[in-house]
C-alpha cells in the first residue's frame, strides 16, 4: 500500500508545461521551480499536473 502512496504522489509532483505549442514533461516540481526562477516559464505559461482538471495558466497553480 505505501508504494501506491508514493507513486501518487510522485505523479501529483510531475508537471507538463506548452512551449511554443508543443507540450513538455514530466518534469520534476523542482525543475519547474528553477525554470520559474530562471524566467523558463512565465505567468502565462500553460501548465498541467495530476489533480488539475484540465491545462491552467501557470499563475493559476
Amino acid at each position: 500500500m505505501e508504494k501506491n502512496l508514493n507513486l501518487e504522489e510522485n505523479l501529483a509532483n510531475e508537471w507538463f508545461y506548452e512551449k511554443n505549442g508543443e507540450r513538455i514533461g514530466a518534469i520534476s516540481q523542482s525543475q519547474m521551480i528553477n525554470l520559474i526562477q530562471t524566467g523558463g516559464l512565465h505567468r502565462d505559461t500553460v501548465v498541467w499536473r495530476k489533480g488539475l482538471k484540465d491545462w491552467v495558466f501557470l499563475e493559476k497553480t
